[in-house]
């Protein structure tokens, strides 16, 4: 009896570690475009503070993916089971931006930023409901400003699990504070959200994303790199011009977004990719140099 109890109990930790190791925000390469700002998020970039561990989100105000002294801004987010967490490095609180483990009735304080103020805003959770957005289904939570102000035409926002609120990665509940100095008064919104360069949102009044998102295949990193033979079976050569040893990092990504260890071997022009044992598909190849700049091609492995 007492073998036949450990082996339910093993098979339902199997079934809840999957569901609880989810991310709610953070999942590989995203960009989230709000007007003209953008929130980038490239994987393992992470601070430890306190024993906890947050993931860097840099914002551009710029219309090219790249990094640079006077357009980067990091902010940090923390992701602690269904809740979403923000500070600033120099600050010595969390924030809560989220809690996907509301039901219907629920209300919860949440902190926007405003860059003024960190003013709580006190959101009731009004429905819980599955939908599809760009062919994914994704949980979503109406929530409803309590106390909403008149700057704003209404008072309600969505959750989008994976995502974050249509009003924005950082806005959520923004429509119950006043504006502040370098906002408009108009209703703030998420044009578009990016996963590993494929579009999983679009804001239903925006006609395209292509001047509210940014091309990981932007003009400035079209020719950072390249890649052949493209399709091959065993290995591939990457090319990088003025190659410098340490000055990037790549990474490869498979069809749903998961990271997959490639051995990479360094040459004198780049490295040599051995794809022996990886599973015939198309891969992302995403290329980080040290100063932000950033490409991607696509790989093809056929064996």
């Amino acid at each position: 009896m007492i073998k036949i109890i450990a082996r339910y109990i093993f098979f339902v930790v199997l079934i809840f570690i999957p569901f609880y190791s989810q991310t709610q925000i953070l999942d590989t390469n995203t960009i989230w475009s709000e007007s003209n700002i953008k929130y980038t998020y490239i994987a393992n970039d992470t601070v430890s503070i306190d024993g906890k561990v947050y993931h860097e989100i840099n914002s551009h105000s710029d219309t090219t993916f790249h990094y640079n002294n006077d357009n980067n801004q990091p902010y940090l987010i923390r992701e602690d089971v269904d809740k979403v967490f923000w500070r600033e490095s120099f600050l010595n609180d969390d924030y809560l931006l989220y809690d996907f483990s509301l039901s219907e009735g629920d209300s919860i304080y949440v902190t926007p930023m405003t860059y003024e103020s960190m003013d709580s805003v006190l959101l009731y959770c009004d429905k819980v409901d599955t939908v599809e957005v760009f062919g994914i289904m994704r949980r979503r939570l109406t929530m409803i400003t309590v106390n909403p102000n008149s700057f704003y035409v209404k008072d309600t926002e969505y959750w989008y699990y994976g995502i974050g609120s249509d009003l924005g990665l950082f806005k959520s509940g923004l429509l119950g504070t006043e504006p502040t100095l370098d906002q408009s008064v108009s209703d703030p919104k998420l044009f578009c959200c990016h996963k590993v360069f494929d579009q999983i949102y679009q804001d239903s009044s925006v006609n395209a994303c292509h001047e509210s998102s940014a091309s990981l295949d932007g003009e400035i990193s079209e020719n950072l790199m390249r890649i052949y033979p493209n399709p091959t079976d065993k290995k591939a050569l990457l090319q990088i011009p003025s190659f410098e040893k340490n000055s990037y990092i790549i990474t490869f990504f498979n069809n749903v977004g998961r990271a997959v260890d490639i051995k990479l071997v360094a040459t004198g022009t780049g490295c040599e990719i051995n794809t022996s044992g990886i599973a015939s598909g198309v891969y992302q190849v995403i290329l980080r140099h040290k100063n932000g700049v950033v490409s991607n091609k696509k790989l093809v492995i056929q064996h």
